[in-house]
């Protein structure tokens, strides 16, 4: 953090931000450090910023567990499971289908077939 300050202190950078955790025996906070110059060209100083995240921090938190969730469901099935999205590209897929395809779902993911002749065989 403090290399951070000091390249916009020095004029390196326009903004240093940074979100870090800031937990109390209560609650799971998250703030997020925004820093300026306090004028620019100038050696003056600088305005810090910290806002209060932690709704968003949780809500993306939650977002990722049921993520995680459907994917575990998902993959627990031998059946091809995929979404796509309306211009044919695979935003979700299982094991099933990734080894269908011989590739890893990473690969799959983004592009609009899993390989060059398995999609007719899929849909």
């Amino acid at each position: 953090m403090a290399a951070g300050l000091h390249a916009v202190l020095e004029g390196e950078r326009g903004v240093y931000s940074l979100e870090y955790a800031c937990d109390s025996p209560t609650n799971d906070r998250h703030f997020l450090l925004a820093a300026t110059p306090l004028e620019r060209g100038r050696l003056a100083g600088l305005v810090v910023m910290h806002v209060n995240v932690s709704d968003r921090a949780r809500a993306e938190q939650a977002t990722r567990r049921s993520t995680e969730l459907l994917q575990a469901v998902i993959d627990g099935t031998p059946d091809v499971v995929y979404i796509k999205d309306t211009e044919g590209r695979y935003l979700l897929c299982n094991n099933a289908l990734a080894e269908f395809a011989g590739r890893a779902c990473e690969q799959v993911l983004g592009s609009s077939v899993p390989t060059s002749s398995s999609e007719s065989r899929v849909s």
